[in-house]
């Protein structure tokens, strides 16, 4: 007689997957390496730790003033204060776990266990999902946020709920776009006018400072975006619509790469990838992100319950279309707030398939070594970046060893500031003799902003001499 097989225990399975998605995020964080637009947040960070508020038009990496809602930033100088360079490194891993955390407990709401596993397999290991709860980026914050936001308005604590919602605002803009959501569910309520009122007027007066701010200081509450409709400040500002980029191939193609962890969705960033055998593995890459997809395509439910989550879809829908005319087509994070409804789509997806194909324990299997695949594939990206960024160690160092902290440099880029822990000035500002060192470096690839090309006579004729020169990576450094 053949003993039966023991059920799944897929609540007590679900936590050890949690588990081992927060470790994750946790251990990735300790070989990445800041870069792109984190080096800018990370900055600013930084300057409002050590000067004690928040800047405007200091240098701290971009020719642009600083305007974006500030939460992140508080959060990261707070880490910062304490635990120095690394501590700014933890935000992002801790709020991308509290994310797992909420929505574990928003898909308990509406799935059984066993969907509810495979949601949060989903929403766990989704490249996109763990990406950018590793990277400086304020991302992981404004998701928490949002998705507290909404479960707070599911167990109709609606005045908890705005307040979430207004500190989603404070983390990105976009978190504004939750509200339909939470308005949906607050008229569906018993004290409808009392519970809307809740859900959208106090989120608006939480975040009403810095849009006030932005706008006494801009000329524009969300700067720089949309900026055709304010007439705000023209610097570095999108005051432009594309509507024919809602027709291009390359805006999808860039919304599934981003989903699936190539940085930004822009496939000119695999050219910098130089492993072998890569082309190959690319391909084996995108057939295992097709096959993980299936399940999406299965979970669609026609249920009153859902049309909040839906809402909610549709919404941040919406802003990834305007970012794609207004800004450009590397916006897949724009949708990561509402990730947590196709979780909800995939774990039913995934019931309805083994419900008619069977093999249970094949099909967890199946997912966990995409899953595993995911995994490498991001692990191999970090280790790639560091070593990328670690080929300029020496050059950092000796920056920061031999010039003083306060002093100003001539350095292009987000990136190259950050790495000096200097403050520095953009290759417009050559002439203006306002600075006190430069950073040259023509080859530096990893940020081709920080490149002053063609400057270094200029420099020279206003009194420059190099102080240090690395013919290995090919940074010199010029001062007086």
């Amino acid at each position: 007689m053949m003993l039966s097989k023991k059920p799944i225990e897929y609540r007590k399975w679900t936590i050890v997957l949690i588990a081992i998605a927060i470790i994750l995020r946790f251990s990735l964080a300790l070989i990445y390496t800041v870069s792109g637009d984190a080096c800018w947040h990370l900055s600013a960070a930084r300057f409002i730790s050590e000067e004690g508020k928040l800047p405007l038009f200091e240098p701290i990496g971009r020719d642009e003033p600083f305007w974006a809602p500030p939460l992140f930033h508080v959060i990261a100088a707070l880490f910062y204060s304490v635990l120095g360079n690394f501590g700014l490194k933890l935000v992002s891993p801790l709020f991308g776990s509290l994310c797992l955390v909420v929505g574990y407990a928003i898909l308990k709401k509406r799935l059984r266990e066993r969907a509810t596993f495979y949601g949060m397999l989903f929403f766990s290991f989704l490249p996109i999902m763990i990406d950018y709860s590793v990277l400086g980026y304020g991302e992981a914050v404004l998701t928490f946020f949002v998705l507290l936001s909404l479960y707070l308005a599911l167990e109709q604590r609606f005045l908890l709920a705005g307040i979430a919602a207004g500190l989603a605002i404070l983390s990105k803009y976009n978190g504004g776009f939750v509200l339909p959501a939470l308005l949906w569910i607050a008229w569906s309520s018993k004290e409808k006018w009392k519970n809307a009122f809740l859900v959208s007027v106090l989120p608006m007066a939480v975040a009403a400072p810095w849009l006030v701010r932005n706008f006494m200081m801009l000329g524009n509450p969300i700067w720089p975006f949309l900026n055709f409709m304010f007439e705000g400040a023209a610097q570095k500002a999108y005051s432009g619509i594309n509507l024919m980029a809602l027709w291009s191939l390359h805006t999808w193609q860039s919304l599934y790469l981003g989903f699936f962890g190539v940085p930004d969705g822009n496939m000119g960033s695999l050219a910098l990838v130089s492993l072998p055998w890569f082309s190959i593995m690319f391909w084996i890459f995108l057939l295992g992100t097709l096959l993980f997809a299936v399940p999406l395509f299965f979970g669609w439910k026609k249920s009153r319950k859902d049309v909040p989550l839906y809402i909610l879809l549709a919404g941040f829908v919406a802003l990834f279309l305007l970012y794609v005319v207004n800004v450009g087509p590397f916006v897949s994070r724009m949708l990561m707030p509402s990730l947590i409804v196709l979780a909800i789509i995939y774990g039913r997806g995934m019931e309805k398939l083994i419900g008619w194909i069977g093999k249970e324990r094949m099909m967890i299997a199946a997912t966990a070594m995409l899953c595993t695949g995911f995994v490498l594939a991001i692990g191999i990206k970090f280790l790639v970046a560091t070593h990328a960024w670690s080929f300029y160690k020496e050059d950092f160092d000796w920056v920061k060893s031999n010039t003083p902290k306060d002093t100003i440099f001539l350095a292009g880029g987000q990136c190259v500031p950050f790495h000096l822990e200097r403050s520095s000035l953009p290759k417009t500002e050559v002439g203006k003799n306002i600075y006190s060192y430069a950073w040259l470096n023509d080859g530096f690839l990893l940020d081709k902003h920080s490149i002053l090309s063609g400057d270094r006579t200029l420099l020279e004729k206003e009194g420059f001499g190099k102080m240090y020169e690395n013919k290995r990576t090919g940074t010199v450094i010029l001062g007086r």
